[in-house]
């Protein structure tokens, strides 16, 4: 397996579940609308590159997807190890915080132990979906009502700790594998 594929592991499969899921799309239904598009997909084909079943979706099977699920480009590419293939285009700069987000490599410094060094590690996409949820969540606080800024503020504190444990974890196990840390 070369360092693209590795790199992109199941993690287009998760990006085709999430945007489905947002959509409230079944299996069934994403597969007609492919049909609509001029490609058939097999609703288990589907099923199985979410689950990570399938590896090496043909080009034409991720464009069609990433066009019924209306997926940034950038993040497909992202995923899959080619970014650098994408010229950088101010004009098609990402129009939300989340398309910013999924579609960037974003180095996090991270210390694993108290008084240890930070080390920069990127972002996985798990860990991108949770910080896209944390930046809402203090967004929404920041717009709260006074009444329900008490209710937001627990939220928030769980989500930092969550996703801060998440990193912690993370590093650990790279630590244990021998992988560099930065």
């Amino acid at each position: 397996m070369s360092e693209n594929e590795n790199r992109a592991d199941n993690k287009f499969g998760t990006i085709i579940k999430r945007e489905r899921m947002k959509q409230e799309l079944s299996l069934a239904k994403l597969a007609d609308n492919l049909g609509g598009l001029g490609k058939r997909i097999n609703p288990s084909y589907i099923n199985r590159l979410e689950a990570g079943d399938t590896e090496n979706p043909s080009f034409v099977v991720v464009c069609y997807l990433a066009t019924a699920l209306n997926i940034d480009i950038r993040e497909v590419f992202n995923v899959f190890g080619f970014d650098h293939l994408l010229k950088i285009d101010i004009s098609s700069s990402p129009d939300t915080l989340e398309d910013l987000i999924r579609t960037n490599k974003i180095l996090a410094p991270t210390r694993q132990l108290e008084g240890d060094d930070p080390v920069e590690v990127y972002l996985t996409p798990g860990e991108k979906e949770r910080l896209i949820e944390l930046l809402f969540r203090i967004y929404e606080f920041s717009i709260a009502d006074s009444n329900n800024v008490v209710y937001l503020l627990p939220r928030i504190m769980e989500d930092l700790v969550s996703f801060r444990e998440t990193r912690i974890d993370r590093l650990r196990k790279m630590e244990h594998k021998g992988e560099k840390l930065n």
